[in-house]
């Protein structure tokens, strides 16, 4: 004969009324776990922050970059426990209703354990689906967020008028020589100026560098040299608000 699963077991072992407040007591807890998570933007795991920098990669990124990575890791990390623990409260509390109402054998059958995590499953499903509808809300008050075919303004923001001054002047089979370190203007700016070819030059500016001084550096470098003509932005520059654009001489 076949071992009854343990989840089953044990629910035949307790009392309903200890079974019910055991699962009341839990879901309890894990719904309010999941509340203070909420209102949370990160959760920092200083161990987890220890360990990456002791064991670094081949490539050596300045401070800011190692910051801006530890904070995406810290959000991603309060949005995995929230969903865990959103998920393990509504689970636990489809537990207690089924044992209020005498239905004990939704948690005694076999799938007892299966049904108990669909539920969580749909409740973490709900929950994300309405955080990412309350977003999208705020940010098309906010005139980021579009379903038009022109995104530029939902995607780079306050530098928008900079980017579509950009894309009219560089013709679209002209290369893009982007300098700087700072990884979140690049991407931004190699998506906008797609699809002309963007050659990332990741290197640390002086500070105030002279952006006509770069342009006739960059002149003597070998990347987009097979496009008629080249451009070089400086991403610290463009950080600025000062000028970051300038043409490079072939």
């Amino acid at each position: 004969m076949g071992r009854r699963p343990v989840g089953s077991a044990l629910a035949r072992k307790l009392a309903p009324p200890v079974a019910l407040l055991l699962a009341l007591l839990l879901a309890t807890a894990f719904g309010w776990a999941a509340v203070q998570l909420h209102d949370l933007e990160q959760v920092r795991a200083p161990w987890l922050e220890r360990w990456a920098q002791e064991h670094p990669g081949p490539r050596e990124p300045d401070a800011q970059a190692i910051e801006r990575v530890a904070d995406d890791f810290a959000a991603d990390r309060r949005a995995d426990l929230f969903g865990l623990a959103l998920g393990l409260a509504a689970g636990l509390a489809a537990v207690a209703v089924a044992l209020a109402v005498g239905r004990r054998e939704w948690v005694e059958g076999r799938g007892a354990a299966l049904r108990v995590l669909a539920v969580g499953a749909v409740a973490g499903s709900a929950a994300a689906m309405a955080s990412s509808l309350s977003e999208v809300a705020s940010l098309a008050e906010l005139n980021r967020w579009t379903l038009s075919d022109d995104s530029l303004a939902a995607y780079v923001g306050p530098l928008e008028g900079t980017v579509r001054e950009w894309r009219e002047r560089i013709p679209d089979d002209h290369a893009v020589i982007v300098v700087g370190t700072n990884d979140f203007l690049l991407s931004r700016v190699g998506w906008a100026l797609s699809p002309r070819p963007v050659h990332p030059l990741v290197m640390p500016l002086p500070p105030g560098a002279d952006l006509a001084e770069l342009g006739e550096l960059a002149s003597g470098l070998m990347l987009g040299r097979e496009a008629p003509g080249r451009w070089l932005v400086d991403l610290d520059a463009l950080a600025d608000g000062r000028e970051a654009l300038v043409r490079v001489e072939l």
